[in-house]
């Protein structure tokens, strides 16, 4: 759900509505995209791309309470 960027609940209720609108048990579903996610069958370049850009930013630098933190 990352790319949507929903925390657990509201990932949840959106897997209720697809379970739901296509007839599919949450449990199954949930189950085949974690199948999907762990294979990397639903991976594209561009959607790597710009996680490591992401990741590459986030330690590229402290966070601005760090360092706020390490000045006292």
């Amino acid at each position: 759900m990352l790319g949507y960027g929903l925390d657990p609940d509201a990932a949840f209720a959106m897997l209720r509505w697809w379970s739901r609108n296509r007839n599919v048990k949450v449990r199954d579903l949930a189950e085949r995209l974690i199948d999907v996610a762990r294979t990397g069958a639903a991976s594209h370049p561009g959607l790597r791309g710009m996680l490591d850009g992401l990741i590459h930013d986030l330690t590229d630098r402290e966070p601005a309470d760090r360092s706020v933190a390490n000045d006292s």
